[in-house]
């Protein structure tokens, strides 16, 4: 049983993956504009692709992952969101950018359907509470401090960075 509560950082890593994708590049966004020559509001309405992506996602990810098992829908998923976070860091145009931040929230969707099939599997009673309390305090923690970490990345490098950070969260949860 011991092993399983090593899994809950884990499991609160990967709840975290949308909000810190949703929230962390904010501060980046006339950065952004300005490198694909757009106005910002055209850069704002990646903003509702990510979402239309990520509830996309989760709607074929909770059937998927009832079928053919949890394991390899996460995997399929994260491997989806790294891929469109690399493609985001070496894109060159406004579409290319708005495409791959849609794929991006595709594969995005899988972690927080996934999460909470896990725990409902590997919990119960009073126990799932708990273990959920610690995984919704990442979901509720990770939109305060993206910004920030963003904002932080951005003095040192470029928003390219933001984007090279999410790919490595990802293969660290690939990993893991």
């Amino acid at each position: 049983m011991m092993k399983i509560y090593f899994l809950i950082p884990f499991l609160a890593l990967l709840s975290a993956l949308t909000p810190l994708a949703v929230d962390m590049y904010l501060p980046a966004m006339p950065s952004i504009a300005s490198d694909f020559n757009v106005s910002i509001e055209i850069i704002q309405t990646t903003l509702s692709t990510y979402l239309l992506g990520f509830a996309i996602g989760q709607l074929f990810y909770g059937p998927l992952a009832d079928g053919y098992g949890r394991k390899p829908v996460l995997i399929c998923g994260l491997i989806t969101y790294l891929i469109a976070s690399i493609g985001i860091v070496y894109g060159d145009s406004i579409e290319q950018f708005k495409w791959l931040r849609l794929l991006q929230a595709i594969g995005g969707g899988a972690a927080s359907v996934v999460v909470s099939s896990l725990l409902r599997d590997l919990f119960s009673g009073s126990l799932f509470s708990k273990m959920m309390s610690y995984v919704v305090l990442s979901m509720t923690l990770a939109p305060l401090v993206a910004p920030l970490i963003g904002a932080q990345l951005l003095v040192w490098f470029s928003w390219h960075s933001i984007f090279v950070l999410l790919a490595i969260i990802t293969v660290l949860c690939i990993v893991v």
